[in-house]
């Protein structure tokens, strides 16, 4: 009996390049070579596919629900804050009580010195050496906190908020000391609140809930405040981060890099996510 010959025109073929990531937008016949339709389990390092390392789980406790994590870097440390924005210590596969948040706003923190600063909405904390401290003096209402120039920095609606420099507790401005406390409005009378700032290099990008973008550079003084773009959209507190040469910002439809162009330091944003804005629109708020 002759054997069948259906196959035998068949080409394999070997892909080993997928630098051109995840597209959904494209007809999957229409996409690159080195896009893909779909990815499970894996993530792109190099352009090479990479199985996700995955997780497990290493706390289980019925008796408080976590709703958030901070992590202090310097004493390599983990808190944990529960749905009724109580901080605890994890150490040691246990919880430990060590306060309340001042605030109930989705939690922001920074490196700080021998420990780390922590925003929740109220004032801001601090916690050192094992202990959660409440900085008196700073301001009532802080949704975000960043550091820069030696500075704890702050904000709430449109203002940035600033310390003395090397002092969490220092919150008084003086006229005739540039190391005090400062403060910078962001954006005069555009209509927009602070929902993010990041770093770029030595610089910060603030992101407003109007879409509009501005550009921080230099110290007090001598700061330097420009506004980069107006369709520039922030998702959330924790949607902006420093990645490379660039800062990416999540908005509702899309993913954006701001990077410095060539001419003369300027910033501008480019959408990095149109291959799969559909996967971005279905994101949870």
């Amino acid at each position: 009996m002759r054997l069948a010959n259906k196959h035998a025109n068949v080409q394999n073929i070997r892909y080993s390049d997928f630098s051109g990531g995840l597209n959904t937008t494209d007809a999957v016949e229409n996409i690159a070579d080195n896009e893909l339709s779909q990815a499970v389990n894996v993530e792109i390092y190099k352009g090479q596919l990479k199985t996700v390392a995955g997780n497990k789980a290493v706390y289980k406790d019925t008796s408080v629900t976590l709703d958030g994590i901070i992590y202090d870097s310097i004493e390599d440390k983990i808190l944990l804050v529960d749905t009724s924005h109580k901080i605890y210590l994890f150490d040691d596969d246990k919880l430990t009580s060590k306060g309340t948040l001042t605030g109930t706003a989705e939690v922001q923190y920074a490196a700080w010195e021998d420990g780390v600063i922590i925003a929740s909405g109220g004032k801001l904390q601090y916690y050192h050496g094992g202990v959660l401290e409440t900085i008196a003096d700073s301001p009532e209402v802080s949704r975000g906190v960043f550091i820069k120039n030696g500075r704890v920095c702050t904000f709430y609606d449109d203002i940035l908020k600033f310390s003395g420099v090397g002092d969490e507790t220092n919150w008084t401005q003086k006229s005739d000391d540039a190391s005090s406390s400062q403060w910078l409005q962001v954006g005069y009378k555009d209509g927009g609140a602070i929902v993010g700032v990041t770093s770029l290099s030595s610089d910060m990008l603030i992101f407003k809930s109007n879409r509009h973008a501005y550009h921080l550079s230099g110290a007090y003084p001598d700061w330097s405040l420009a506004e980069i773009g107006r369709q520039i959209d922030c998702k959330t507190y924790h949607a902006c981060v420093a990645l490379a040469g660039s800062a990416c910002v999540l908005g509702e439809t899309r993913v954006q890099a701001v990077m410095t162009t060539n001419r003369y330091g300027d910033m501008m944003a480019t959408d990095i996510g149109q291959k799969v804005y559909q996967d971005i629109e279905k994101l949870p708020v």
